[in-house]
């Protein structure tokens, strides 16, 4: 990745964590341990940050962040159980095959007011390259699986998607703009933000 193209993102990641804030609570659980700007702005709030990943390898370069790494072995239970009150899942979800299960789980992990954060790109950006209309449906869909999942799991969703985000308020603009500096059409961004009820 080039300069120009590593400080957009690290921009974008940024106005994502301003947008999503006032719903982040003190003690965060990231499923995947990939984006060190997200970790390290999110340890700068003053977070405590916990990351989850099935990799060992993936753990290296976050050595230097105050953060617990939590290594996840087939067969083994996580015990987490009401320990964060926030999870975040940083493109990552599209990845995982029980979506309903992991849910649930997050339901056994979470505490108090609880939140979950996910940002997904949109699984179907190639067709969209190609057939416009038919990718926007896809995306849709996904998106809407997605919010049927967490709502029937016993959460609220407080924003939809990204495309939704154009508004008065700065922090958004902020974010919709950073996305275009990174040449992704808002369409094709997930951000969804579930409230415990």
């Amino acid at each position: 990745m080039d300069m120009k193209k590593k400080i957009e993102a690290t921009e974008h990641v940024k106005s994502l964590v301003a947008v999503a804030e006032n719903f982040i609570g003190d003690r965060v659980l990231i499923f995947g341990a990939s984006n060190t700007t997200l970790v390290e702005e999110l340890v700068r709030k003053n977070r405590e940050v916990a990351l989850l990943d099935i990799r060992q390898s993936a753990f290296s370069k976050f050595k230097e962040f105050k953060v617990d790494m939590l290594l996840v072995q087939e067969g083994k239970e996580f015990d987490g159980v009401g320990k964060y009150n926030t999870i975040i899942f940083y493109d990552t979800m599209h990845h995982l095959q029980d979506k309903n299960k992991i849910i649930k789980e997050c339901l056994k992990i979470l505490k108090g007011k609880a939140s979950i954060l996910l940002y997904e790109p949109n699984i179907y950006t190639k067709l969209i390259r190609e057939y416009d209309q038919f990718g926007e449906l896809k995306n849709s869909m996904y998106k809407w699986s997605l919010i049927r999942l967490l709502k029937k799991n016993a959460f609220k969703v407080k924003l939809l998607s990204s495309e939704e985000l154009i508004s008065r308020k700065r922090k958004f603009k902020r974010f919709i703009i950073s996305l275009q500096k990174m040449q992704i059409d808002p369409i094709f961004r997930i951000l969804l933000i579930a409230i415990k009820r």
